[in-house]
């Protein structure tokens, strides 16, 4: 007993080392992976993440709210969304393919190696924060 219960608390520290790890926030069947943004001194900037739908319905991504900016906006091939769907067992990826993920109106510097927070609400789940890193990709390790 006392063997498993060792074996499941250090699954659970490698889970979690893992997660953090990999900048990854996890609600329900969705996981919103590795946020990153463009430092910039003022105006506007972009945000880098993929949020993958493990689920077998379709997810409805409703609002965005940062203290970092006036507002944040998607925008696909142009047009501004007021929500986003993310088909089930699929995902989006902000930065390709003409869907963006923009902060309007930065209320300070973005400068590389801070970190800021974006609420996130998807229909019917509570609102997360997603912690975003200033820099370059850093999914390779760059930052």
């Amino acid at each position: 007993m006392r063997s498993a219960l060792k074996y499941f608390v250090a699954l659970g520290v490698a889970t979690i080392s893992w997660n953090v790890s990999a900048h990854m926030v996890m609600i329900g069947d969705l996981q919103i992976i590795h946020a990153w943004a463009e430092p910039s001194e003022k105006g506007n900037t972009r945000v880098f993440t993929t949020i993958s739908n493990d689920g077998a319905e379709a997810a409805t991504l409703l609002t965005m709210q940062t203290d970092a900016a006036e507002r944040v906006e998607i925008t696909r091939q142009g047009s501004v969304l007021d929500r986003l769907t993310i088909p089930a067992d699929d995902s989006v990826v902000f930065g390709e393919d003409g869907l963006d993920l923009t902060l309007v109106g930065l209320t300070a510097p973005l400068i590389k190696g801070e970190k800021f927070v974006i609420a996130v609400t998807f229909e019917g789940y509570r609102t997360i924060d997603l912690k975003v890193l200033v820099g370059e990709d850093t999914a390779m390790g760059n930052m």
